[in-house]
């Protein structure tokens, strides 16, 4: 009965959209033209060069040294192996959907076991600085210091959401850890590896360019139909629930107060939209890498992103000020909402790093 309901369901959604292709072609060409041209003028540029440089990273073993310096916090904050290091570092700073690839690449050169990357995968898979700065902090609060801000705020969720996720799951076992890193194969030439790297990669950042024009275009659609229906700021989290950068395109028109607007943001951008979900699951489920759970856990970190951007709000009294007249005052905003963030994040290490203790002395024979 349930698959029949979902059959049908699913033919009714086809059909609307089918419909809509057919009677509203001026809305859906022109959504369809935003998305290549996001493609063209940013997903291309930025990912394309990045996704090259962490494959050959990956491939070619480069990063050690970091794996060896970051080895206790991630096995104490995550429970992972120091592997797993260069995908949450370059998850990060690549943005979507870098750590979802760097995770698969680690895993199919056998330096993590599948169940490790699963799991890596549901809190290394984060928003890029030069998106939230340049897109959300210059572009719709005028100011790079909110940038910042929004950019401590989601990496701090980011980490927040790995101990929660390394609390309610075991650790990967040490056998199958040691077993997948005695089964990695030899350093290819660099040569090779680099017309590997270089095809690869532009496999990957062409399916992501599909899915992000697919996706302009059903929100376009969307958009054009519940605009007039919804509140503004009820229709900017619809938006960007679906489509990330249409939906903080839509906040700036919002007439809300600035915290208001920094916990939206920061929601969107943890949660990522079904669009990039799409697009880490066309990355990861032909080898079985897709978590279950995933869309529940950007949820649970857009949550906790949004409660973390309310209390830097709160704290640093941003709606006291006039940050789109002046983005000198919110950038002084950014010493001080750093070092609260960044103490809050070593309080949280020494916590784990304790519990951890603890639990090794516990259990010691």
């Amino acid at each position: 009965m349930k698959k029949t309901l979902r059959a049908g369901l699913t033919g009714l959604l086809l059909l609307f959209f089918a419909a809509a292709l057919l009677l509203m072609p001026d809305v859906t060409t022109q959504a369809a033209r935003e998305g290549l041209r996001l493609c063209a003028q940013v997903l291309v540029p930025s990912l394309f060069p990045f996704f090259v440089c962490a494959k050959l990273i990956v491939t070619l073993r480069a990063a050690s040294p970091l794996e060896r310096l970051l080895a206790p916090a991630m096995r104490r904050l995550f429970g992972v192996s120091a592997q797993s290091s260069t995908a949450f570092v370059l998850g990060l700073i690549g943005g979507y959907p870098t750590g979802a690839q760097v995770a698969k690449n680690l895993c199919s050169a056998g330096s993590i076991p599948k169940d490790e990357a699963r799991r890596l995968v549901l809190f290394c898979n984060n928003a890029g600085p030069a998106f939230i700065f340049g897109v959300v902090g210059g572009g719709l609060f005028g100011s790079i210091g909110l940038g910042a801000l929004l950019y401590a705020v989601h990496a701090l969720s980011a980490v927040l959401t790995g101990i929660l996720l390394r609390t309610s799951k075991k650790e990967s076992s040490p056998q199958l850890a040691s077993k997948a890193a005695a089964d990695v194969p030899p350093t290819p030439p660099f040569a090779a590896a680099f017309v590997e790297c270089v095809q690869q990669s532009g496999m990957a950042v062409l399916n992501v360019c599909m899915f992000v024009t697919a996706f302009s275009v059903f929100s376009g659609i969307l958009q054009s139909l519940t605009q007039s229906l919804l509140p503004d700021f009820a229709f900017a989290l619809l938006t960007g629930m679906l489509e990330l950068t249409g939906g903080v395109a839509a906040l700036g028109g919002c007439a809300l107060p600035v915290s208001i607007k920094l916990a939206a943001s920061s929601f969107l951008l943890a949660f990522s939209g079904l669009s990039i979900c799409a697009q880490t699951a066309s990355i990861l489920s032909r080898e079985g890498l897709f978590p279950r759970g995933y869309l529940f856990v950007r949820l649970l970190q857009g949550l906790i992103a949004a409660v973390l951007a309310l209390a830097a709000a709160a704290v640093l009294r941003v709606d006291s000020m006039a940050v789109q007249a002046s983005a000198v005052s919110a950038d002084s905003l950014l010493f001080p909402l750093l070092a609260l963030i960044w103490t809050a994040c070593g309080i949280i290490c020494l916590i784990c790093r304790k519990v951890s203790y603890g639990n090794c002395t516990r259990h010691r024979v």
